[in-house]
């Protein structure tokens, strides 16, 4: 699974100036000292990101309606135990834009809602602005992104059934792949490199990387970050395999 612990060596995370990461960023925040840390990191970046600190998912409404386009990226700090409404409200934001989830608890529940509601990423809250910088360069890239305890809390309730929910049906869709390209899926969504799944499957690189596209165009998903929801959803590993 992809993760902010996956940066190169001696890389801090902070993103230079001719980064791809998107400029202009909005943080829905709950005025705790973590998170105010984290409006002030971003703050500081002013060469980087043109911040926009707002309190209430209203405040975002707004914001997106008045200026069309503002936010390239949303990050949302979730309350505890975040309720149907509001987890609908993140989908629909995530539609238009990259959507960042911080929260206190890494409760594969909430996780595996996120997922469902089109998340790019999730961090757990005690975070540091090298961190934070790191997760959305990924995101920006189309990487779906977990935290160190988020992603060994949810690889632990994908392990055990009674934890995790039941996925919605599975689409005839996902029965057009080859055994192969279900493998390849499983291999993505872990977070394997193209350069790293030829090595494993003794393919070149440009055979894998027409997997992927071809995957993508049979399920008609736009990046990795999909391509890792739909394997999370449905239980495909890198074994090709659904649980």
């Amino acid at each position: 699974m992809i993760n902010i612990d996956s940066q190169p060596k001696g890389n801090t995370g902070r993103p230079g100036r001719s980064s791809n990461l998107p400029r202009s960023v909005v943080l829905l925040h709950d005025d705790s000292l973590v998170m105010r840390g984290a409006l002030q990191a971003l703050e500081s970046a002013s060469q980087l990101f043109a911040v926009t600190g707002v309190r209430s998912a209203v405040e975002v409404n707004r914001l997106l309606a008045n200026q069309p386009g503002r936010a390239d990226i949303l990050i949302v700090a979730l309350p505890e135990g975040p309720d149907p409404a509001y987890l609908a409200q993140i989908s629909v934001w995530a539609r238009s834009m990259l959507v960042l989830a911080i929260s206190r608890a890494a409760d594969p529940h909430l996780v595996w809602a996120l997922v469902d509601a089109g998340v790019h990423g999730h961090l757990d809250i005690d975070l540091e602005p090298e961190a934070l910088f790191a997760a959305l360069n990924m995101i920006a890239r189309g990487r779906f992104l977990l935290s160190g305890s988020t992603r060994s809390e949810l690889f632990r309730a994908t392990s055990d059934t009674s934890e995790r929910p039941a996925p919605p049906p599975v689409p005839a869709v996902l029965g057009e792949l080859t055994e192969r390209e279900g493998q390849v899926l499983g291999l993505v969504a872990e977070g394997w490199t193209h350069k790293e799944i030829s090595s494993r499957l003794g393919l070149s690189k440009a055979t894998v990387d027409t997997y992927v596209q071809r995957i993508r165009q049979k399920l008609g998903l736009r990046n990795k970050a999909e391509l890792t929801r739909v394997a999370l959803q449905y239980g495909i590993t890198g074994n090709g395999a659904a649980d």
